[in-house]
């Protein structure tokens, strides 16, 4: 307001969030004009609230959106790479943990099921630390091990 005051801006248009009265949380777009008689002076001020709560779901939608499209288009072209399994492996996950909503904490492992379909083997990791990777190396349905449910082997 101060810069429609000061004859700075003739015009203003921001965003702001609120919470509506029945608790939801609402996105309105403000829009604010100087009003001035013929001598130039200021009279008063004029503007618009508009609710654009929707808008911007679908905004933020679109983009997670095209986002996901990248990643998918970035995984194919890893995928047609002459590389080996773990380096393609390794590739998609750095790309996975590179997605905004995933991004929190970026660290992760990928494990295929060993031939004998008794163990998991830890076939990429970024970022993990070394106490972990080792805490990963563990027979998946241990042969020998009391089932959890009943007890016995």
């Amino acid at each position: 307001l101060s810069k429609l005051q000061s004859g700075e801006e003739n015009f203003l248009q921001y965003e702001m969030q609120f919470t509506h009265p029945d608790g939801s949380e609402r996105t309105v777009q403000v829009s604010k004009h100087v009003v001035q008689d013929s001598l130039g002076r200021i009279v008063s001020y004029e503007g618009i609230i508009e609710d654009i709560t929707e808008r911007k779901v679908v905004e933020e939608r679109i983009a997670r959106d095209r986002e996901m499209q990248t990643f998918l288009r970035e995984l194919l072209e890893i995928s047609l790479a002459p590389h080996p399994l773990e380096t393609l492996v390794l590739q998609c996950l750095k790309k996975l943990l590179q997605i905004s909503w995933l991004a929190v904490l970026p660290k992760g492992g990928v494990f295929l099921m060993e031939e004998d379909g008794q163990s998991l083997k830890l076939v990429a990791s970024h970022a993990l630390s070394s106490a972990l990777l080792s805490f990963f190396f563990f027979p998946f349905f241990p042969a020998a091990s009391p089932s959890p449910r009943t007890g016995r082997t």
